[in-house]
């Protein structure tokens, strides 16, 4: 049913339950009759005996790679547990890291990484409340870690289990914000920090970083985890830099304020869109008249 193009004939090695109904769905997706047949003997037997096989092949295919992974991904965390001077190796590691344009729209990234894996549905993102003005990589870091393990305090699920390691994006800096923040909540968690320039990895009680060339795996992890983080902030920043500079195009045409914007991304999905829409299909918007219409498509061929 969600195939690019239905033939006529389907072959098939089993016959699904509700075999009946499928015939019926697949004629009018199709808009012409589609028949399913289970061939017993000859070359079409034969067909459906090779399909199988490719199947059977793919699915073992992908369960060697997913061993594979889990593998190297067992291997890389013990060795990280390792080099971080742990008493067994991590299970949640979490890496922070903070993206800005000018100190404005700071926003933050956690992702998680389980038994060296990453576990994308525990990735949570942060709007940075207390940076307005100027840059401060810092104070934003440390906004975000405050708020993340109060939430875990408070018992809120898509916050716990609490993380074995915390990784802070950035030097020495970084590191001493998420062992204050640590601290703060009285946790007993490893924290570390990747500066960006020279892949050094610090650690608290130290003034050198970690001579990490016996724990490549470790190395590797690390960087993998941290270039997750910002490739998940920077995703987020965009996204609302882009939302931003929308509304600001909008709310800039008379007559279109908070409102009648929401309802016009309610129906169109970008400003290009509504600008390459007809006069009716943008007047059919909620509060929006034919002459306002014109107006906003006059305005936004002349912008775009």
């Amino acid at each position: 049913a969600r195939g690019a193009e239905i033939p006529r004939e389907i072959l098939v090695s089993h016959e699904p339950p509700d075999i009946e109904e499928w015939p019926e769905m697949l004629t009018q997706l199709r808009g012409g009759p589609v028949k399913i047949v289970k061939p017993s003997r000859g070359d079409m037997r034969r067909l459906v005996e090779m399909a199988l096989r490719n199947a059977e092949l793919a699915v073992a295919r992908a369960v060697s790679t997913e061993t594979e992974s889990r593998r190297v991904a067992r291997a890389a965390v013990e060795d990280l547990g390792q080099a971080l001077g742990m008493s067994r190796p991590p299970r949640r590691i979490e890496c922070y890291d903070v993206s800005t344009t000018g100190g404005h729209l700071a926003v933050g990234a956690m992702v998680v990484f389980s038994d060296g894996l990453p576990d994308k549905k525990a990735y949570r993102r942060f709007r940075i409340r207390t940076v307005e003005e100027k840059p401060d990589d810092y104070r934003a870091m440390a906004e975000m870690l405050d708020r993340r393990l109060a939430r875990a305090a408070q018992g809120d699920e898509k916050f716990l289990p609490p993380p074995d390691v915390i990784l802070a994006d950035g030097g020495k800096g970084q590191l001493n914000v998420a062992v204050e923040a640590v601290q703060k909540a009285g946790l007993d968690v490893t924290v570390a920090a990747l500066a960006k320039e020279h892949e050094e990895v610090f650690v608290p009680g130290r003034e050198e970083p970690l001579d990490m060339t016996s724990h490549p795996r470790a190395q590797f992890l690390l960087q993998r985890i941290r270039d997750e983080a910002h490739r998940f902030a920077i995703t987020h920043h965009r996204s609302l830099r882009d939302a931003k500079a929308t509304a600001s195009i909008l709310e800039q045409i008379p007559g279109i304020g908070p409102t009648r914007r929401k309802a016009l991304l309610a129906h169109f999905p970008s400003v290009q869109a509504i600008a390459q829409a007809s006069l009716d299909e943008i007047a059919s918007v909620p509060g929006i008249s034919r002459q306002l219409a014109a107006t906003l498509k006059k305005h936004l061929l002349e912008r775009l």
